[in-house]
This record gives structure tokens, C-alpha cells and sequence, in this order.
């Protein structure tokens, strides 16, 4: 997609939502058929760009030729127009507040440029009543400015001491919020794309957490809050300290109600998603499960989030061994209308969640009684090739093999796969044997290391068992769909009886 369709992409998304009756008429059948509305509806309602075709049917020429580029300039030109005359019908409540301020001010400052100071200074009062209510400190700053020249030109010097007093305030805050803003940017560079922290990302979660706390303290406003609660929390996931992090969404929660005007529910869903996980990695399961209660009244059913939250639901009833309600979701979210459109990493999850819950059945028992799936065939034969968050799914994988291994007895191809694996936790675990996941897949090479035999195993691994046994080490994610105990007990209930 080029520049200029990229734009108007965008542009007729913003429309179509938002417009007042004269810009959504170019998307309408009504009316003249103009070359500007056919080519309007084009982009519009056309699933694939093929301006090739567009032209030779509207123009009757090629997509190079002089009439139909400039009636596409013409378009995006229109279209930018309207964006000064929307009706914002959806979003928060903040949203359509700083549009019409941003226009009230562009109005203003117009007014002055022209020199109609006295209508642009009538328009201030209201402009500033929003600019305060919601925390547009540099939109302040612009109308306090104005006020300040104002009342100097006029000689009022009272007015002017009052509102340069307030401007040089409003400067000192919109300082304090310029810099927590580019801490918590930073936190978000240093957790973008990254399995794990870097030597500099745990330095600054340990220095960005401080800094932004003064700044807080000292302006505890609704924007100086969350960008707080946001660092603040990024680094207790970075240094693993999930328990604080917990309470750290607990106490965002709290603060952020205050503001009832800019606390969305975007905003609520993005801390309640973080205590969902977090409540799930330090086995606070009551919790966990009010949260993820409340996710399913926060989002959408088939958005982003909404899907992001059933993920840990689903991880929260295999923890809790509600295997029955786990199977029952995990049908839900496959046949839900918008997981064929979800990207191929969600696709890939849920299948990985499918495959663990179909162990369920095999639990209790001392070997499996059926003979494998073709599903799980298909598994034990292929190399692990999960491409995004390769070690997170390859992990998986590998246990899920092993798992299925164990419940059929074949420890015959467990010992022919324990290369593999060996290979696996060289290469991706190098200078990380901290983690319960290198643990875990420690403890199942000693397991083959000790020719099955259980109890030596257990001997020979006990540091190991005691790291992944332990709560509050590792998020957990698709790595640990279930807790690593538990595998641990089936694979040794399985395998004790080859021996």
C-alpha cells in the first residue's frame, strides 16, 4: 500500500465513524454520482486496492494519467478538511474533549493571527474550563499564554501577575510530566520484543521506578499517576517481583478512580489485565478469578483484549484443575466468530492450549489406554518451529511432547528425543538456569539421565523440583500451561510403573 493510500485509508476509517452528514455524503449513493464520490467509495467499501481498475472504470485512462491523480488529491484534500467538522460519537469522554479544545484553540490562535484579539480572548474561559478538567496541560499552557499577552497589552497588571503566576505553574507541571512521559517510554522500549530484561532494562527498573515517584509526589495529578503506576509496575515485571506489582495495580486502581472523567475503561482493563497475570503467578487464584469476572464485563467479546484475558483464564482453570471448564473455553474461543482473523501467534497458543487439555482425559490413569491421535502423531514427529516467541512455544512444545510420551510409557523415543531437547537448553537457556523453566526441562533430562527411575531422578534433581515447585518466580504463560508440579506428578506416575 502506498503513502497517499495509506492516508486515505486512514482517513476515510476516522470519516465513516466520525463524520457530520456533508463528509459522510461522499460514501453515500445519494446525490450526483461525481468522479470525487465513486472514487470516495472506492477506497471505501472496496476490499482490495486495485487503482489500476479504479481509473480505466472512472477516468477511462491508466492510474498515472493527470485526471485521476488529482481527483485522488482532491479526495485526501476534502477529506483532511473534514476533519475540522466531526462529530465524535464513540471513545471516551477525553477524546472528544481535547478535539474541541484543540479546535477552540486553533480558532483562537486564528483570531489573534488576524488580529481579532477580542473574540479570540471571549473564546479562553470555556477553552480553559476543559483544558483543566482533563489534564491538557500544554493546551493550558497555550491559552494561559494568551491571556498573559493580553493583559499586557491592555496594562491590567493584576490580571497579568495572576496568570503568569498560573503559567509558569502550569510550565513546571507540563516539565513533570515531559519527564515521567519519557521514563515510561523508555520502560516500554526496554519490554518491547524482548524475552527477557537486559542488563539496562533492570537498571532502569530499578532507577525509573524512584524517579517517577518524586516527580508523582510532587504533581499527583491523574497523568503524573498513571504514568507512575505504568513504570512502576513494568519494572516489578521485569525484576520478576509480581506480589508488588499485584499491589501496585490495586493502589492504580484506587488513585486513578479519583479522576472518574479520564479513568476509562481502556485504562481499567489495561491494570486489571495486570492484576489478572499477576494474581495467577503468585497463586492468588480467588483473585485471579474476580479479575478475569470483571475482564469479561470490561471488553468486547472478540476484542484484542478480550481475547488477551480469556488467554489467562484459561491457563487460571488448568492451574486450578477446573479441566472441564478449561476444555469448555477453549471450544468457545476456536469457534468464536473473530479467531479466525486473530494473528497466527494467538492461533498458534490456542492450539498449544488444546493439545494440553486433550492430555486431560489420560490423567489418573497409569498409562494411556487409547492409542495416540493423529494430532498428537503429527506432534511427536515434528521439530519444534514456533517462530514468534520461539523459546516460549518451543518450551512448550517440548514439554508437550514429553508429556504425551510419558502417558503412552514410550521411553524408548523420550531417550531418542533427549538429544533434541539437550540441544534446545543449551542454545536458549545459556546463562539463564535460574528460571523455572530451564528447571522443569533440567529435571526431565535427569529423569532420562537416571534410565527412568523415579526415585533417583528425584534425588538427583531435588534443587531443581524446589525452583519450579516455588510460586512467584515466572509470569505464567503458554510456557507453564499447567504448573510445573503437576506435569512433574504425571510424568512420575506415568513413567514409575515402566521401571
Amino acid at each position: 500500500m502506498s503513502s497517499i493510500q495509506s492516508d486515505l485509508a486512514e482517513l476515510i476509517g476516522i470519516l465513516r465513524l466520525n463524520a457530520q452528514k456533508r463528509a459522510d455524503s461522499l460514501f453515500t449513493l445519494k446525490g450526483k454520482y461525481t468522479i470525487l464520490r465513486r472514487l470516495a467509495r472506492k477506497f471505501a467499501f472496496e476490499k482490495n486496492i486495485d487503482e489500476h481498475a479504479w481509473a480505466l472504470e472512472i477516468c477511462g485512462k491508466s492510474e498515472h494519467s493527470t485526471s485521476y491523480t488529482w481527483h485522488r488529491s482532491l479526495l485526501r484534500r476534502e477529506l483532511m478538511d473534514q476533519m475540522f467538522r466531526l462529530e465524535i460519537r464513540t471513545g471516551p469522554q477525553r477524546r472528544k474533549a481535547t478535539y474541541q479544545l484543540r479546535k477552540s484553540i486553533f480558532l483562537i490562535k486564528t483570531l489573534l493571527l488576524f488580529g481579532a484579539r477580542r473574540t479570540a480572548i471571549s473564546l479562553v474561559p470555556v477553552a480553559m474550563k476543559i483544558a483543566k478538567e482533563y489534564e491538557l496541560t500544554s493546551d493550558r499552557i497555550e491559552l494561559l499564554d494568551a491571556l498573559c499577552s493580553n493583559a499586557s497589552l491592555n496594562g491590567w497588571r493584576l490580571k497579568f501577575e495572576r496568570y503568569d503566576r498560573e503559567l509558569r505553574e502550569a510550565l513546571r507541571l507540563r516539565v513533570a510530566e515531559v519527564e515521567i512521559t519519557s521514563l515510561d517510554r523508555q520502560m516500554d522500549i526496554e519490554n518491547i520484543g524482548r524475552a527477557r530484561p537486559s542488563e539496562h532494562a533492570l537498571k532502569l527498573a530499578e532507577t525509573a521506578p524512584h524517579e517517577s515517584l518524586i516527580l508523582f509526589r510532587e504533581f499527583p495529578t491523574f497523568n503524573l499517576g498513571i504514568a507512575y503506576y505504568r513504570i512502576a509496575t513494568s519494572a516489578s515485571v521485569m525484576t520478576s517481583d509480581f506480589k508488588h506489582g499485584l499491589t501496585l495495580c490495586e493502589n492504580a486502581q484506587a488513585f486513578l478512580s479519583r479522576f472518574p472523567k479520564l479513568y476509562t475503561a481502556s485504562i481499567k482493563g489495561e491494570f486489571e489485565l495486570n492484576r489478572l497475570w499477576m494474581a495467577l503467578a503468585t497463586r492468588k487464584y480467588e483473585t485471579a478469578a474476580e479479575v478475569a469476572a470483571e475482564c469479561q464485563k470490561l471488553f468486547l467479546e472478540g476484542s484484542n483484549n478480550w481475547f488477551i484475558a480469556r488467554e489467562y483464564e484459561f491457563l487460571l482453570l488448568m492451574h486450578t484443575k477446573q479441566w472441564q471448564d478449561a476444555i469448555h473455553l477453549h471450544r468457545l474461543i476456536v469457534t468464536q466468530s473473530r479467531f479466525p482473523v486473530q494473528s497466527d501467534q494467538v492461533k498458534q497458543k490456542w492450539e498449544l492450549f488444546g493439545h494440553y487439555a486433550a492430555l486431560i482425559p489420560e490423567v489418573g490413569k497409569t498409562h494411556s489406554t487409547v492409542t495416540k491421535s493423529n494430532a498428537f502423531e503429527k506432534l511427536l514427529r515434528e521439530v519444534p518451529i514456533y517462530h514468534q516467541d520461539k523459546e516460549g512455544y518451543n518450551t512448550s512444545l517440548f514439554i508437550l511432547q514429553y508429556l504425551i510420551l510419558a502417558s503412552h510409557g514410550d521411553v524408548k523415543t523420550l531417550t531418542e528425543k533427549s538429544e533434541a531437547m539437550v540441544k534446545f537448553v543449551y542454545r536458549n537457556f545459556r546463562g539463564r538456569h535460574e528460571g523455572q523453566s530451564y528447571a522443569f526441562l533440567k529435571t526431565l533430562l535427569i529423569l532420562n539421565n537416571s534410565d527412568f527411575d523415579v526415585k533417583k531422578a528425584k534425588t538427583r534433581a531435588k534443587k531443581y523440583i524446589e525452583v519450579f515447585s516455588a510460586a512467584s518466580i515466572e509470569k505464567v504463560d503458554e510456557t507453564q500451561i499447567l504448573p510445573f508440579e503437576v506435569m512433574w506428578d504425571w510424568i512420575t506416575n506415568w513413567l514409575g510403573t515402566t521401571r
